[in-house]
């Protein structure tokens, strides 16, 4: 998840020609894909300030093959672990799934719901 977060971070800072810029994207699609898979088998060790910044990465770095695989996985763990989430961890959620096109189902959109009464 750290990689991630750190990939993205580096995406959003990158500058340079062209030619250069499409090499790196290659290469960081390629990453991107092999560290959502490595992702995918320590999704349950993550909290929900985990969940929000590998949601945010992957917001940020799309496309990735993997993608299709690593979004169910990382929305089932944002439901067990949101309702006592910080407001920056669901509000970070939110925004990364609608970054993504992914259509939240009822059980988020009710904890969201719920987390935002209890604020």
């Amino acid at each position: 998840v750290t990689s991630l977060y750190c990939l993205a971070k580096m995406k959003e800072g990158g500058r340079g020609p062209p030619q250069q810029q499409h090499q790196m994207r290659e290469q960081l699609i390629e990453t991107i894909d092999l560290l959502s898979r490595r992702t995918i088998d320590r999704v349950s060790k993550l909290d929900s300030r985990g969940v929000s910044n590998c949601l945010w990465a992957l917001a940020i770095l799309t496309p990735a093959p993997s993608l299709p695989e690593l979004l169910p996985v990382l929305v089932a763990r944002a439901e067990v672990k949101m309702g006592g989430g910080a407001p920056q961890a669901i509000s970070l959620i939110m925004w990364s799934l609608a970054t993504l096109r992914w259509k939240p189902g009822e059980t988020l959109l009710a904890i969201v719901a719920m987390s935002a009464q209890v604020s």
